[in-house]
């Protein structure tokens, strides 16, 4: 009989509850509590169940299992309720199921079994009692103090009053002989995922790439350990390994905790040994009251059906044997992750490959790859050149600390001092939060010679400034600048690029002067040919400051020559503008002018290294001995050949038009 949730379930219609009453005379009483008790309660056991803070999902169970009527009725009744945490216990996803509508008969059959007519309080029982339910059998008393039934099911409180029986808050959902869950709907990599408490583990399988391995057609076993297990691990472990740098490692881990079999609990036995997909296996040390895995991992969910196999859930991570981790220097650590490839480009730069790949043991602050970006553009660029190596040196020594320092060992607000010397402080350490900025991403990743955290900005000392170097010193300071360098002195410019600008300088390579006719070469430099030479510098030079950002988009751009550069949209430059690297589109400059390294920063502009030197449109080199190719290095309104070939074109299939005509 049913009766809406909503509704007083005091107000039964008596006729019902003669009914109730009736039922209830046929079956085995558990004796009665005294009439003193009974006056003593001031709630009937539904509501017992609906005001108890984690008798929630008993709650439910009883109104979507139809025992609201007879719970509220006159009785005497005792309910055995499992806690919230009881019922989650049954595995991700089984009490949902249960709940549905197509399950109603499972869910009946399962809330019956916890209730037995009668109100005999557990102080009065005795071991071995067997208490008839009425779902038909029997729960057995196992003992008294702690009180405890079906051997492994223990009330938490035993004996509360209510007004038509009594209720014994119990640890565990206890289960019929026989009794068996709704038919699965979900692989075992959709259950897992329907469970807060497996968040980890799901992140585990989708890092260590084996999702899909894991939702086919199986069978398996999956041993998946909560979020307790992995971080019971140690400070860092678990967080570490989700990183790509340590897949290899995490997917061995997981593969250790799978199956390629249905291995029910019921079946096992004690010692058995589970050959698992990894190649290496476990030992069951005991499969009763609990199974229990290598002496160590309890199965705290057991035979969770999935389409494809069963998961059981386990407190404690399983490590295959001979494991090894961390198993990786930082420098390793560093290069096999992408988010961190620009700290890698930058170790390299500034000649620290070899302090980090080491046996020197340090603690590294690793910025990722947005961290430098957030420094503005061109920074990160700017940095990595030759020119600045020592600035390189600085900023990353001011990340690196010697020693392993784990993020729960650091004093809080108190100088740390680092190799560059400068101290940073430590403001909170979960989350790990450095100079009460950065923040750790990740952090305590071990290495084999330190400890990293991964932080989302980069850590400046004190008084870093940069860029600290104008057009001209940056150009003494590169060896790719050398060429440039020596026509700047030689057409008497020093003075022009070290003025406060700013300027954009589309800085030739030394590849590109080499490239020139080595009479052309010659020649430029001859004193007789300074003002040809200063008009070419100058028409590599424009005011302000013009960044990448601005010029892959295409635009005219005048110098201080006089003349225009053009610069062609990287979205005209077909496959060539398609296929760049990290969503960084190819600068071009008069059509056939590539910019090679983008947004060098000096304190009075920015510099943009380039493969070709541009001359003027119409300019005659001195010294030239072959016909010019200036038709591809034009100023605005010049012909080029682009142009040219585009007309030979249409000409040509007008002819041939023509010709079909005839």
């Amino acid at each position: 009989v049913y009766i809406d949730q909503e509704k007083d379930h005091t107000m039964a219609r008596p006729g019902l509850y003669l009914a109730a009453a009736f039922f209830a005379s046929l079956l085995p009483s558990c004796s009665s509590q005294n009439q003193g008790e009974a006056n003593a309660a001031t709630l009937n056991i539904l509501e017992v169940a609906q005001n108890h803070a984690s008798l929630s999902k008993t709650y439910k169970g009883i109104m979507d299992g139809k025992l609201n009527f007879v719970l509220s009725g006159v009785g005497p009744y005792t309910l055995f309720a499992p806690t919230d945490e009881a019922w989650t216990a049954l595995g991700p996803g089984v009490y949902q199921s249960l709940l549905l509508p197509s399950n109603f008969q499972i869910l009946s059959q399962l809330m019956k079994y916890h209730t037995c007519p009668g109100g005999q309080p557990s102080t009065l029982m005795h071991v071995a009692q067997s208490l008839k339910t009425l779902e038909g059998s029997s729960i057995l008393v196992s003992t008294i103090s702690p009180f405890k039934v079906n051997v492994r099911a223990k009330a938490t409180t035993a004996d509360v009053l209510a007004t038509n029986g009594l209720v014994h808050v119990m640890d565990t959902v206890l289960m019929p002989q026989g009794f068996q869950y709704p038919a699965a709907t979900r692989n075992v990599v959709e259950l897992a995922g329907v469970a807060d408490y497996l968040s980890t583990f799901v992140k585990a399988i989708t890092a260590a790439g084996l999702t899909s391995t894991w939702t086919s057609s199986g069978p398996f076993t999956v041993f998946a350990p909560s979020n307790t297990a992995f971080a019971n691990l140690g400070l860092g472990i678990a967080s570490s390994l989700l990183l790509e740098a340590n897949q290899a490692k995490l997917k061995q881990v997981l593969q250790f905790h799978a199956v390629q079999a249905r291995q029910l609990t019921t079946l096992m036995t004690a010692g058995q040994q589970i050959r698992t997909m990894e190649g290496g296996s476990f030992a069951l040390s005991q499969v009763s009251p609990d199974v229990m895995i290598n002496s160590k991992a309890q199965v705290t969910s057991r035979d969770v059906p999935a389409t494809n196999g069963l998961l059981q859930v386990v407190d404690t991570v399983l490590i295959p044997p001979n494991f090894v981790y961390p198993d990786k220097t930082l420098l390793t650590l560093i290069q096999n992750s992408p988010h961190l490839s620009t700290l890698f480009t930058a170790i390299n730069a500034a000649n620290l490959a070899r302090t980090l790949g080491g046996q020197a043991v340090y603690t590294l602050f690793a910025p990722t790859d947005d961290a430098f970006k957030a420094l503005g553009i061109g920074v990160d660029t700017s940095l990595l050149l030759p020119a600045n190596k020592d600035k390189l040196i600085q900023l990353l020594r001011y990340h690196m600390l010697p020693g392993t320092n784990p993020s729960d060992k650091f004093p809080l607000n108190q100088p740390i001092k680092t190799l560059e010397k400068n101290a940073i402080t430590i403001s909170s350490r979960s989350p790990l939060i450095v100079n009460k900025q950065a923040a750790a991403a990740t952090a305590d990743v071990p290495a084999t010679n330190g400890v990293i955290h991964i932080v989302n900005q980069v850590l400046l000392p004190p008084q870093f400034e940069f860029p600290d170097k104008d057009v001209m010193q940056l150009a003494r300071s590169d060896y790719q600048m050398t060429e440039f360098q020596k026509f700047v002195v030689a057409a008497g410019m020093e003075q022009d690029l070290k003025q406060t600008g700013p300027y954009t300088v589309f800085a030739p390579i030394n590849d590109a002067f080499t490239a020139l006719e080595p009479s052309v070469y010659a020649a430029l430099l001859l004193p007789e040919n300074r003002d040809t030479l200063r008009r070419i510098l100058r028409y590599h030079v424009i005011s302000g400051k013009t960044d990448s950002s601005v010029l892959t988009y295409g635009r005219n751009l005048d110098t201080l020559e006089g003349g225009r550069i053009l610069v062609t949209p990287w979205t005209e430059l077909g496959w060539q503008g398609i296929a760049y690297d990290k969503f960084a589109p190819p600068v071009t400059l008069n059509q056939e002018v590539q910019v090679k390294t983008s947004n060098a920063l000096v304190t009075n502009g920015i510099v943009h290294l380039v493969d070709k030197v541009l001359v003027p449109s119409g300019m005659s080199l001195p010294g030239a001995t072959a016909a010019p190719t200036g038709l591809l290095r034009t100023s605005a309104g010049a012909p080029r050949l682009h142009d040219l070939g585009l007309t030979v074109v249409i000409l040509t299939l007008l002819s041939l038009g023509a010709n079909l005509v005839r």
